[in-house]
């Protein structure tokens, strides 16, 4: 894995296995996290294999499908020694409801700008309380 979602982030990973998307190869959990609408949940990702880049933080309602992007952010810790990187943000649960909803962490290798490559590290929630 050269990004991945880290088990002490509130959503833990589903997998390791992330090269193809949407989630790697990994199938969803029988457990989801379960988080209330509109509450705020801070997501942990390491990086163990450097790349500039991207990281997008992503939501899925719907079983993996129809993504819809949280928050981009720039990855700028580029020093090769002092590998693991570590990563931190806070998001907006999104205000919904949903039995087999996804976060997900994609990072986007920009080495090649005209062609990035990317990995894909998930999450399993369930949202309760929302307006829809």
């Amino acid at each position: 894995a050269h990004a991945l979602i880290s088990s002490e982030s509130d959503v833990p990973p589903r997998g390791e296995a992330m090269k193809d998307p949407p989630c790697g190869v990994n199938q969803r959990t029988n457990n989801p996290v379960s988080l209330k609408a509109n509450s705020q949940i801070t997501l942990r990702w390491k990086e163990t294999v450097n790349h500039p880049g991207f990281y997008w933080i992503e939501f899925s309602k719907a079983n993996d499908m129809n993504w819809y992007r949280l928050k981009t952010i720039v990855d700028t810790q580029n020093n090769t020694n002092d590998l693991p990187h570590l990563f931190e943000t806070t998001i907006n649960v999104p205000d919904v409801n949903c039995e087999n909803c996804t976060i997900r962490v994609v990072q986007e290798m920009t080495e090649n700008p005209f062609s990035p490559t990317y990995y894909y590290s998930c999450g399993d929630i369930k949202i309760t309380g929302g307006k829809c």
